[in-house]
C-alpha cells in the first residue's frame, strides 16, 4: 500500500515520498547563504505549497485559533540568516525570508542570543517518532531571546524595542490548561494529528521542535515569529546580561520543573540521572532553591561529573559502579526520597535494548526508569523530564505500583516558573552563567551542532550570538570570548 500523508479538505492526499522529494530538490544545496531574494521567494513558495501540514485527526473538528507555520507570512525582500535541517546530522546555514506578523497576537523577535539544547539533538540525530517529523528546511531552536521587532494589533503588553526571553513552549494563555498553569498541555497551539493519534490528545506546540509539536520555525535564526507574544515572551531588565537570563527559555525552568515533578522538599535525599545541562541544573536548583540535603548525580562523563561537584552535588560514575542501584543503597540506606530522570530515551546500555531500538520494537529505552523504581524508597517520588516520546518494553509497572511511588513527568511549564526564577537571578540567589562554557556566532551554528553532539572541548552550553546581538552592551563580555567552532570541532 502506498504511504500517504494525512489529508483534509485543504490538502489532497499526496504520497509522503513526494513531499520529501520536493523538499530535497528545492534550490539551495551547499550555497544556501548565497541565494538571491527571488530564489528565496521561490523556495519559500515551495515550502508553503508542499509542506506537510500534519492536520489534526479527522475525528476532531474544533478549529484552531492561530495560523500554523506552513501558512505563516514571510518577507523574501529582507532575508535573514538561519540554520536549516537537511537530514541526519546535516545542518546548513541559509538565507531565507524573515517572518512577518501573521496573526494579530504575534510578536516578531530580532534574536540577540540563542543556543542548542540537548533535546535539539533528538532531531539532529533523526530520532523523533512519527511519519516525517522533520522536513528539509526546518529551523530548529527553542532557547532564544532578543528585541521585539514588530507586534500584532492584539498585542497589549509588549512593544517594539522591549528586550525579552522567549518561551520554548507555545501557550495560548486562554485554554483551561494554560489558565491552570500547565501551558505545555495547551489545547490550542499544536495542529499535529500525529500527536493526537499517538497520545490521544494534542499537547502544546513547541518552538523549533519537529512537526510532532507543530512544526514551528525556531530561534536559531536572526528573527523568529512568536504566536501569542504577550504570553510567550518575558521582559528582562537591561541590568542583566543575555547569559544571565537566556536559559530561562528552557534549561533553568526545566531543571526547576524536575524538582516540582519529583516534589523535592527541604532535607530530601535526591538522586538524578543525567549530568548534562538539564540534569546538572536540576541538581543545582535542588540544592539552592528546594533545600535538598543531599544530591547524587548519575552519569559517565568525567567533566560533567566534575562540574556538578563544583556546586556541592555528588558524582556517581556508572562506568565505575556498574550496579548503580547497589551503589545508591551503599550511599543512602533505604534509598533516596526523590529520583529525577534528566537523561532521556536515547541511551540504552544493555544489548537487549540496543537491539530493540535498532529494530524499532521500542522507541524509548526504559533502563533508567527501572533503576529509579528499584532505588527509590518506598512511598517516594519520581520526576521524569528527560524526553520520552512513545513506547518501551520491560517497563517496571508492577514495582512502581507495589512500592507506592508517585510518578510524574512532562514538558516544562516555562511561563509558570520564569517570573519566580528571574527574581532569584536578580537577587543573586542563583547564577546560571557557568553553564555557558563556549561562545560562538550564529553563522557557525551548523558546526556548533557537531561540537555539542560530540561533547568536544568539555562543552556544556554554547552561547550563540547573532550579528545584532554582538552590538548590545549586555553581550560585550561574551563577545570577547567568541571562539571559532571549526577549530573546536
Amino acid at each position: 500500500m502506498t504511504e500517504t500523508a494525512p489529508s483534509n479538505s485543504h490538502q489532497p492526499s499526496i504520497p509522503q515520498k513526494v513531499y520529501s522529494a520536493l523538499r530535497e530538490t528545492m534550490p539551495g544545496g551547499k550555497n544556501l547563504t548565497e541565494l538571491s531574494p527571488s530564489e528565496i521567494a521561490a523556495r519559500e513558495s515551495l515550502f508553503q505549497t508542499y509542506l506537510s501540514k500534519d492536520p489534526r485527526h479527522p475525528s476532531t473538528s474544533t478549529p484552531l485559533t492561530l495560523t500554523t507555520q506552513d501558512k505563516a507570512k514571510w518577507d523574501a525582500d529582507h532575508p535573514m540568516m538561519a540554520v536549516e535541517y537537511h537530514g541526519t546530522k546535516d545542518m546548513r546555514m541559509a538565507r531565507r525570508g524573515r517572518p512577518l506578523i501573521t496573526d494579530p497576537d504575534d510578536c516578531i523577535i530580532q534574536i540577540t542570543s540563542t543556543t542548542i539544547c540537548g533535546s535539539d539533538l533528538h532531531m539532529y540525530t533523526n530520532q523523533i517518532p512519527g511519519a516525517s517529523p522533520m522536513k528539509i528546511g526546518d529551523i530548529l531552536g527553542h532557547e532564544c531571546m532578543g528585541i521585539v521587532h514588530d507586534v500584532g494589533a492584539n498585542v497589549k503588553n509588549r512593544k517594539v524595542g522591549d528586550r525579552v526571553v522567549v518561551s520554548a513552549a507555545i501557550s495560548c494563555g486562554m485554554c483551561g490548561f494554560c489558565q491552570a498553569g500547565q501551558p505545555t498541555l495547551c489545547d490550542t497551539t499544536n495542529p499535529s494529528g500525529q500527536m493526537e493519534e499517538l497520545y490521544g490528545h494534542r499537547l502544546a506546540g513547541i518552538l523549533g521542535y519537529s512537526h510532532l509539536t507543530g512544526g514551528y520555525s525556531g530561534g536559531q535564526s536572526e528573527f523568529v515569529r512568536i504566536p501569542f507574544g504577550d504570553i510567550n515572551t518575558l521582559p528582562v531588565p537591561d541590568s542583566l546580561t543575555d547569559e544571565q537570563v537566556l536559559l530561562l527559555s528552557d534549561v533553568v525552568c526545566t531543571g526547576f520543573h524536575a524538582n516540582v515533578c519529583g516534589e523535592v522538599r527541604p532535607g530530601d535525599r535526591v538522586v538524578i540521572w543525567g549530568a548534562g545541562p538539564i540534569g546538572s541544573m536540576a541538581a543545582y536548583l535542588a540544592l539552592k532553591l528546594r533545600g535538598a540535603a543531599r544530591v547524587i548525580v548519575v552519569d559517565c562523563i568525567p567533566y560533567r561529573l566534575k562540574f556538578i561537584e563544583s556546586f556541592g552535588a555528588e558524582a556517581l560514575n556508572f562506568n565505575e559502579h556498574t550496579d548503580v542501584v547497589k551503589e545508591i543503597f551503599n550511599r543512602i540506606p533505604g534509598g533516596p526520597d526523590r529520583c529525577l530522570e534528566c537523561a532521556g530515551f536515547r541511551f540504552p546500555k544493555s544489548m537487549l535494548h540496543k537491539v530493540l531500538r535498532a529494530t524499532h520494537l521500542e522507541s524509548d529505552d526504559p533502563e533508567i526508569v527501572r533503576e529509579m523504581v528499584k532505588a527509590c524508597r518506598k512511598g517516594g517520588n519520581i520526576g521524569m523530564i528527560g524526553d520520552y516520546f512513545a513506547d518501551c518494553m520491560n517497563f517496571p509497572l508492577g514495582q512502581l505500583m507495589e512500592k507506592h511511588i508517585t510518578f510524574r513527568g512532562g514538558q516544562v511549564f516555562v511561563t509558570t516558573y520564569w517570573n519566580y526564577l528571574l527574581e532569584q537571578i536578580q537577587k543573586g540567589v542563583i547564577d546560571v552563567t557557568p553553564w555557558f562554557t563556549h561562545v560562538g556566532r550564529l553563522e557557525q551554528c551548523d558546526v556548533a551542532y557537531k561540537v555539542f553532539d560530540e561533547k568536544n572541548d568539555e562543552v556544556m552550553k554554547i552561547h550563540l550570538l547573532t550579528p545584532f546581538g554582538e552590538t548590545l552592551p549586555q553581550n560585550q563580555q561574551a563577545k570577547l570570548r567568541v571562539q571559532d567552532m571549526k577549530e573546536i570541532a
